[in-house]
């Protein structure tokens, strides 16, 4: 016989459930423990049977009556002197019959509260992790004890429990709960800002708060990766979705819009920041003038539907044309990246919004201690010029009054015509240039080509789109690759 059932229970604090289609039987006399980590919402499920909370959906049962067709009683009521002394021996607590209170230890304060419960001669038990504070031969008679009374007693036991290993075979079935932890899933972020520091935000103060999945693999080139349908999936599991935006990734509103997950919240790492223009047609064109890189004037600003706080940052089109995505090279802008990534989070997990802003708080300041670094580096430089391989830096050199020569467009693997070449070449002789600029995850030849006919020297300059197998090693992140392209700029500015 069923004595209580839930079917299809969803239940949760604020506005995140803890309990999601939760359906179980529990039979009369049956002596069940209920297990989980920590956060699994134990002591939750309890007190839905018990019909201290109400569901937000679905259904929880509790037959009134017993076999025999009385009232069901749960929990103490009895005050009748026999039972009361049965059940204080019965846990070992007769002795202590007339102790006070404060005399009593955490384990004795337990046995006699179980002993108040049995001496009202209960249908059903319910207890949630009633062996707290008691000794190893304490609990072993215990668990003989409410084996007992549900062999001799049809007693129905429900208990929380986190000792299996101990109880043996003494329990009927177990009720295993998982906690329903929050998947975020990390797009393009193998370029390590959005990829580090949202792992920092939700690590810091508490490991367990979510699992930071990021989907580009790393050693792999971001601008022609797309997800694979096994990524999708993650992606439509996740509770939160991070990508760089300004036209990044290609395929995200092709793959968002294909979602039937409602309640995934996106977040623009680079929304609010005004992007700057960098279509292939425009990026050699400083072949008859030295300044066309420098972009403050033509920086454009991109309107959208949602505020800075990614509260509807998946609301609007993705498309941003030939926009420049490169905003994270910009350490001052990298902060607003941030701090849209912590919107994000906490929108998600509002109760963790202040563990967020702390961990966010402390990203931003290694940020600005970093943004000051370049200032200090540039400010009195020989030089303001810089060759690179591909047009990645043009956020970091509007920033800090630098213009960057890039030999390819926005894609690292663009190859440059024999006009372009020729262009830079031409650049780096008239400006004598002594080191050309090449990253790690693409082909050095064109950089190396043209250091070669200029007589300068290669030396790397990392757009962090992702990271090569020496750098996962040395167990690099942004602000240490970041670092090393400050000590690499320095030396080439100063030339």
């Amino acid at each position: 016989m069923i004595l209580s059932s839930m079917r299809d229970v969803v239940f949760g604090y604020g506005k995140e459930p803890v309990i999601d289609q939760l359906s179980l039987d529990i039979h009369v006399g049956e002596f069940v423990g209920i297990t989980g980590p920590n956060g699994s919402a134990k002591t939750t499920i309890l007190k839905l049977l018990l019909g201290l909370l109400q569901p937000w959906s679905g259904t929880v049962h509790m037959d009134a009556q017993t076999v025999r067709g009385s009232k069901l009683n749960i929990g103490f009521k009895s005050e009748q002197e026999a039972v009361v002394e049965r059940s204080l021996r019965e846990v070992g607590m007769w002795e202590y019959r007339n102790a006070r209170v404060g005399e009593l230890s955490g384990g004795q304060k337990q046995r006699i509260c179980i002993a108040r419960a049995l001496a009202g001669e209960p249908q059903v038990l319910v207890l949630d992790e009633p062996t707290t504070g008691m000794d190893r031969r304490s609990r072993e008679g215990f668990y003989d004890l409410m084996r007992h009374y549900a062999d001799v007693h049809g007693l129905t036991i429900i208990m929380v429990t986190h000792g299996l290993e101990e109880m043996g075979d003494r329990l009927d079935r177990t009720i295993i709960l998982e906690r329903q932890e929050r998947t975020i899933a990390l797009i393009l972020l193998v370029f390590l800002l959005i990829g580090i520091s949202a792992q920092k935000l939700i690590a810091r103060y508490n490991r367990d708060l979510a699992n930071v999945h990021t989907l580009v693999p790393p050693g792999t080139e971001p601008h022609d990766w797309e997800p694979t349908p096994q990524d999708i999936a993650s992606i439509e599991k996740a509770d939160v979705l991070v990508y760089n935006g300004a036209g990044m990734e290609s395929w995200i509103d092709q793959v968002t819009d294909s979602l039937s997950n409602a309640k995934l919240i996106q977040v623009e790492a680079s929304h609010g920041i005004d992007l700057l223009e960098g279509s292939e047609e425009d990026e050699h064109e400083h072949a008859d003038t030295t300044d066309t890189h420098d972009h403050a004037d033509d920086a454009t600003t991109e309107e959208h539907d949602h505020n800075a706080e990614a509260e509807e940052a998946h609301t609007h089109d993705h498309d941003h044309g030939g926009l420049d995505p490169h905003v994270w090279l910009s350490p001052a802008l990298a902060v607003k990246e941030v701090r849209n990534i912590e919107a994000g989070l906490a929108k998600a997990a509002p109760e963790h919004a202040e563990q967020f802003k702390q961990n966010a708080d402390t990203y931003v300041a290694k940020l600005e201690a970093l943004d000051q670094a370049f200032k200090a580096a540039v400010t009195d430089s020989k030089r303001k010029d810089f060759i690179t391989q591909h047009a990645a830096f043009a956020y970091l050199a509007q920033e800090y009054g630098l213009q960057q020569v890039p030999i390819a467009g926005l894609s690292p693997e663009q190859e440059p015509s024999a006009a372009q070449m020729a262009a830079v070449i031409d650049f780096a002789k008239e400006h004598q240039v002594k080191t050309i600029f090449f990253e790690t995850l693409v082909s050095s030849k064109v950089s190396e080509t043209i250091a070669n006919e200029v007589g300068a020297k290669t030396a790397v300059l990392n757009p962090i789109e992702g990271l090569s197998e020496e750098e996962i090693a040395e167990g690099l992140d942004y602000i240490g690759v970041m670092r090393q392209n400050l000590e690499a700029l320095k030396l080439a500015l100063n030339e």
